[in-house]
């Protein structure tokens, strides 16, 4: 089975030794998991944008998505500063959209 492991905000940098207790809690999950035979593939939020591993060793950013310029990008924008002014809830959708298509 193909499995994303996916981590939004607030997550232990796993890119970073010595790793904490979290990241090896999540380390140990994906080890089990593979060693059950499944493919695991984790996707992080880390401060600078979402990062893919298949091995916990090698990290290499996302590709962008049709999301990241022009338009999309605009209108995330118009969207986040209209939920921050009326103080609306977040609800994270094109941070879905981006997962969604690192996951893949």
């Amino acid at each position: 089975m193909k499995i994303g492991y996916l981590m939004q905000a607030g997550v232990p940098d796993m890119r970073v030794a010595p790793l904490s207790g979290p990241a090896v809690h999540v380390q140990q999950v994906c080890a089990e998991l593979r060693r059950l035979g499944h493919d695991v593939r984790l996707v992080a939020r880390f401060d600078d944008g979402i990062w893919l591993s298949d091995d916990l060793q090698q990290y290499r950013p996302a590709p962008a998505t049709w999301l990241d310029s022009g338009l999309p990008r605009l209108l995330e924008r118009v969207i986040r500063r209209v939920q921050a002014t009326l103080r609306l809830p977040y609800a994270a959708l094109f941070d879905s959209l981006r997962f969604a298509a690192a996951a893949r």
